[in-house]
């Protein structure tokens, strides 16, 4: 602690790769780096990330990959801390971001890795060989600090003596920037954030444009559509033909698509300008909550159940019981499983913007931030020990 004291006194630079699910344009995975920054500057240290895509050829080049054709920028990166931060680290698929960037970061020796604000992947089947993998992988880890207790719960499973703590979603800490300019002269708007998931669902679409029609209708507010996934699997799309479904039904209020390209700075504060929020992407919900803006989740998958948890606001959720395993022919579950059609957003609204409570929020910044000081601590250490065995 004592390193970290002075950082505090005096500033320090530290570099450290943050590695995940990064480089395809979710503002979510790609706000994490910056929300570390912006949390490592709260106690006076100047952050410096790079982000390790767990795929070979990551669309965004600011993301550096496992291919060869980032065989070099990997190299720069063996001798910095490790940390795996948000989705897809711990799941059963050899995707897992701890098995392939792990199988990197043990051949070449990196000193120090970590699960930081991790996801585990819950309500799926994991096979005794996906369990051995993923066990060998995370033996390498030097700290188990996961996102949310769904998570925690299903990592306990895969490893029943492990040490496994709940510091909550990094991105919490991320600092809004400027909205966008479409939001200029708009005061009072309900944020909508759909992922193109249930496009082929019948009823679907029918459904959340009646259900917005009529909370539009009672809150006499605009429909502002924030896309949360901007290149790869697009928000835009399903923003788009659920636009038109109200258009059809002669909305009254206006409808707004954001529909340029936006920084997850940019994204946080169309979210954090709402009157309400109502989400089906993980950090639509998150980047609500972060700035106090009554949400609610629409659960097109379990990740937004453990979200809900942590924060102890599961009735924000819609439906609030989910299948027992995920759907075999979607990711996460269908909208015809979760009998969604028979939920009532509007009254989940309602009681959102009556009864939403933030007490969460700054326990789970501090805890974040203590890890983070673990983190900065023991990374010190592990790159001294390896440095007097140099010069031994």
């Amino acid at each position: 602690m004592e390193e970290v004291q002075q950082l505090n006194t005096g500033g320090c630079r530290r570099r450290m790769t943050i590695a995940g699910s990064f480089g395809f344009g979710n503002a979510g995975d790609e706000g994490a780096p910056l929300a570390m920054q912006d949390m490592a500057r709260s106690i006076g240290i100047d952050l410096v990330c790079d982000a390790l895509g767990r795929f070979d050829e990551p669309s965004a080049r600011s993301v550096i990959g496992l291919g060869a054709d980032d065989t070099e920028r990997r190299r720069q990166l063996m001798n910095q801390p490790l940390l795996y931060v948000g989705g897809g680290i711990v799941e059963p698929q050899d995707k897992a971001a701890v098995s392939r960037i792990g199988a990197w970061a043990s051949q070449h020796n990196v000193p120090y890795t970590v699960l930081f604000g991790a996801a585990v992947e819950p309500r799926v089947r994991y096979g005794w060989r996906s369990r051995r993998r993923l066990n060998a992988d995370l033996r390498r880890v030097s700290r188990l600090f996961v996102r949310d207790v769904i998570s925690a719960t299903e990592l306990s499973r895969l490893m029943p003596m492990a040490d496994i703590e709940t510091i909550g979603d990094v991105v919490l800490w991320l600092e809004a920037g400027t909205r966008p300019q479409e939001l200029d002269g708009i005061d009072e708007y309900i944020a909508v954030n759909l992922a193109p998931r249930w496009s082929d669902e019948l009823g679907w679409r029918q459904w959340i444009a009646a259900q917005l029609m009529r909370l539009t209708s009672e809150l006499k507010m605009p429909l502002v559509f924030v896309p949360c996934t901007q290149h790869f699997d697009r928000d835009q799309d399903e923003h788009d033909a659920v636009a038109r479904l109200l258009a059809d039904s002669n909305c009254a209020q206006p409808i707004i698509r954001l529909d340029g390209t936006y920084s997850p700075r940019t994204i946080a504060a169309a979210f954090g300008s709402a009157t309400l929020t109502v989400g089906m992407r993980l950090h639509a919900c998150v980047l609500s909550y972060a700035q106090e803006v009554p949400w609610v989740g629409l659960t097109y998958h379990p990740k937004l159940s453990g979200f809900a948890a942590t924060v102890e606001q599961p009735a924000r959720l819609l439906p609030h019981d989910l299948p027992a395993l995920q759907s075999q022919d979607v990711y996460g579950f269908t909208f015809s499983s979760l009998e969604m059609a028979d939920c009532d957003l509007v009254r989940a609204a309602r009681e959102a913007l009556g009864e939403s409570s933030f007490h969460r929020l700054d326990p789970l910044k501090a805890d974040l931030a203590a890890a983070f000081r673990m983190v900065l601590e023991e990374s010190a250490t592990a790159a001294e020990g390896i440095a007097q065995s140099e010069i031994g």
